[in-house]
């Protein structure tokens, strides 16, 4: 995941010549594609189980999803773009990493 979220930041960092919204972006992005990919392993490695029958109730594998995920999920999706995106922000104005060669 964390190679998807530098490629999303590497493609966008072209168009935002501040980076600011790359930060972001690839920090609300990375929250998105953890859940999702974490959702998807679930559903793949344990859909059949009991438990997760169980937990569906008859309802189609889209709402129960949906229904799994919530408010938690945005909640963590908002929470981690404005974090993360702040977090990398302040660490790439301030590392000797980033800093543009002369």
């Amino acid at each position: 995941m964390g190679l998807f979220c530098g490629l999303i930041f590497q493609a966008l960092k072209k168009i935002d010549k501040k980076h600011t919204v790359s930060y972001y972006v690839a920090s609300l992005l990375g929250t998105l594609m953890n859940t999702g990919f974490f959702m998807l392993l679930l559903l793949l490695l344990f859909g059949n189980s009991e438990f997760i029958v169980g937990m569906q109730n008859g309802k189609s594998m889209v709402l129960f999803v949906a229904t799994f995920v919530g408010i938690q999920g945005v909640l963590e999706a908002v929470i981690c773009a404005v974090v993360g995106g702040s977090v990398t922000k302040a660490l790439c104005n301030m590392s000797w990493i980033y800093q543009k060669k002369k």
